[in-house]
């Protein structure tokens, strides 16, 4: 029998984390692509009204959640999940590209065609997505580890929103025709699409799992909500995840808005994603270290407080100048970090208490229901940024009234400190922390070595 500490420390080679962190770029890419521009794209060059922009960002998303629950399942019935990537890689990137065309059709004829496209995309990032985040737990039985693997793949995502953020909007001006900003779109989308591509078909070739679900931890569909019931952890941990999600896309999709009317200084939203995405990348390794000083839980409640007050701090700016702006956002990215890591590095841990505590190991299920919530939370932003743009009078390309300026401020600043100050209270519940894990796996290899 294997004692507790050769238990926990099981060590994934460089090349390893390498291989699996480059797939963060692909899903990232296309994930914030959407959630940072898609919006605006809509209202703003597409010309679609903000109400019906909220609601193509969130009925597609809504329609993917779902589509989560089956990913999941499926990918705990498969014996590769790498098979599952590859298939996926080649029918997102076509979709994407597509997601970013403007088409000559009328303006019903344009949302139909948004609403379809966004449908399909959504369903193939989901093919992609679910197999690859959940090939974590089979690829280390290692907290620490695991915390590891997520960092590459985050730092590789970081290094994407930092790309995002600072090259998209310029590329799309580079690429347009004069002030028409559709050429730039198109153009950029499907360099975007053949990219993502590439990556994932990358990552499914050369990505490893160690571990493998016997069939006796196999459940049926149904089972699996029994099974997620019993798994406290897992439930507290899914709404502090809805809670970041709602603030994260909120906040990305308003901070278009806010610098090209509240500023006004529309050239500077690359820099301020730089600094936000940029920091972050940077800190990372930091906030590694950190964790496994003080713990996942206490990083998760840091980073919440810190980026709500950086976010509240500009609320009380009435006049914004860039001077005030740059300083918060490198602060907001490091809290931001903190956030993202957490989330990640927290999610393998639980489904080890899912097995321990159940008997069945049903990763995938976990990360389909993950994943719902994650575009519940894109669904909810789309329609309160919609509805909120739309009902303060909101009309693109034109000097907003005080209401719409008002409205834009408030879902930057004060919404997103509230949702962060109850995404920490929530945490507070959460109990799984290293030591009662390394109980669990020590519980775990015991029983498979009597068995």
């Amino acid at each position: 029998m294997k004692k507790t500490a050769d238990i926990v420390k099981e060590e994934v080679s460089f090349s390893g984390k390498l291989s699996y962190g480059i797939g963060g770029m692909a899903g990232e890419v296309v994930y914030s692509s959407i959630s940072f521009y898609l919006m605006y794209f809509l209202t703003d060059v597409a010309l679609i009204s903000p109400a019906v922009g909220g609601l193509i960002m969130a009925i597609p998303r809504a329609w993917d959640a779902f589509a989560d629950f089956f990913m999941g399942y499926l990918s705990d019935f498969v014996r590769s999940k790498r098979m599952l990537i590859l298939i996926g890689a080649i029918p997102l990137g076509i979709s994407f590209s597509l997601l970013f065309q403007v088409p000559d059709f009328s303006v019903i004829g344009k949302e139909i065609y948004f609403t379809v496209i966004a449908l399909l995309a959504w369903t193939l990032q989901s093919f992609t997505t679910m197999p690859y985040f959940s090939m974590v737990p089979n690829m280390t039985m290692d907290t620490h580890e695991r915390t590891k693997i997520m960092a590459y793949s985050k730092i590789f995502g970081m290094v994407t929103l930092l790309l995002l953020g600072g090259a998209f909007l310029p590329l799309v001006n580079l690429f347009s025709d004069g002030a028409n900003q559709a050429s730039g779109f198109s153009k950029l989308a499907i360099i975007i699409g053949i990219i993502v591509a590439v990556i994932w078909i990358i990552t499914g070739l050369v990505s490893r799992e160690k571990h493998t679900v016997s069939a006796e931890h196999r459940y049926k569909f149904k089972e699996g909500f029994g099974l997620i019931k019993q798994n406290k952890p897992y439930l507290i941990l899914i709404a502090v995840v809805c809670i970041e999600f709602t603030i994260f896309t909120m906040v990305v999709m308003v901070m278009n808005y806010f610098f090209k009317y509240c500023v006004p200084f529309e050239s500077f939203i690359p820099i301020a994603f730089i600094c936000l995405f940029a920091v972050a990348a940077v800190s990372m390794p930091l906030w590694v270290i950190i964790s496994k000083k003080i713990g996942k839980k206490l990083v998760y409640q840091i980073g919440f407080i810190g980026f709500g007050l950086t976010l509240l701090a500009n609320f009380f700016n009435s006049e914004p100048n860039i001077l005030f702006l740059l300083p918060l956002f490198i602060l907001a990215g490091f809290f931001f970090c903190g956030l993202s890591l957490s989330f990640l590095s927290n999610t393998p841990d639980t489904v080890d208490y899912g097995q321990w505590k159940t008997g069945s190991r049903c990763e995938g299920f976990q990360y389909g229901l993950y994943n719902f919530t994650i575009k519940a939370a894109g669904s909810i932003s789309g329609l309160i940024v919609g509805f909120a743009l739309e009902y303060s009078g909101y009309i693109p390309n034109v000097q907003q009234s005080e209401g719409s300026l008002m409205a834009i401020r408030l879902l930057l600043t004060v919404m997103p400190f509230i949702l962060c100050v109850l995404g920490a209270i929530v945490m507070q519940w959460y109990k799984l922390d290293e030591t009662l894990h390394k109980q669990i796996r020590s519980d775990l290899e015991t029983k498979h070595a009597i068995s």
